[in-house]
């Protein structure tokens, strides 16, 4: 063999490298349909070979389980919010969306959210009993500017159609 400097032969080295890998590369990629079909039909045979088929179907039953305890939160969630929101105690820009959503840690927020806008209207004693003063003499401040009053026709007819129902409009 001829002697080469080191120089020579990492040239040498590289260019059959880049030669040959060209070569080899395009028949791979005309054998990668075939490798395919073969893996696809060896695939079952593989996987207990390995030993994961155990494995898969209890992942595969766990995403389903997971997937369907997801859809009854989102439900949950986004009825609660709809009834919040239709009662006036959430306003748009407020709301969450629940998106294919399966990240608990957002629904217990959101159900947090939920439980203190029920607490706060449901609480009873201490500040809670000065705020429904204060707001009860602004809804009736409201309706005196508005002309309403206890002995308005019109709110005396109202009165008389949510009797029994705990909705009061005035006082």
């Amino acid at each position: 063999m001829a002697k080469i400097s080191e120089a020579q032969r990492k040239h040498f080295v590289n260019r059959i490298q880049v030669k040959m890998g060209d070569v080899i590369s395009s028949l791979k990629q005309q054998n990668a349909a075939e490798i395919t079909k073969q893996a696809d039909e060896h695939l079952d045979e593989y996987l207990k070979t390995i030993g994961v088929i155990e494995d898969l179907e209890s992942l595969k039953e766990l995403e389903a389980a997971k997937e369907q305890v997801s859809g009854r939160l989102q439900a949950n969630c986004t009825k609660i919010q709809d009834i919040l929101r239709e009662a006036g105690h959430i306003s748009q820009f407020e709301e969450v969306s629940f998106w294919s959503s399966d990240d608990s840690q957002k629904y217990k927020e959101a159900f947090r959210k939920f439980c203190n806008i029920t607490c706060s209207k449901n609480n009873q004693g201490g500040i809670s009993e000065e705020i429904t003063k204060l707001e009860a003499k602004r809804d009736e401040a409201i309706d005196f500017l508005y002309g309403l009053s206890e002995e308005s026709e019109l709110m005396h007819g109202v009165s008389k159609i949510l009797e029994g129902t705990n909705v009061k409009l005035i006082g």
